[in-house]
């Protein structure tokens, strides 16, 4: 799992959401984490977005 900014530099692009795409055609499940708004994953044609969990 990357968060955004190292899965947007990773990847070339601006978006976690883009970045995300790219990822997840090299592993079954990506994740990106979003700080405190969350994560966001994908599972084959599956996007879920989490939100943050406060302690």
């Amino acid at each position: 799992m990357s968060n955004e900014l190292e899965s947007c530099s990773i990847t070339g692009v601006s978006t976690p959401e883009q970045a995300l795409g790219i990822i997840s055609q090299y592993t079954d499940t990506a994740v990106v984490k979003l700080g405190g708004n969350g994560s966001i994953a994908k599972s084959g044609n599956n996007i879920v977005r989490l939100e943050c969990l406060n302690g």
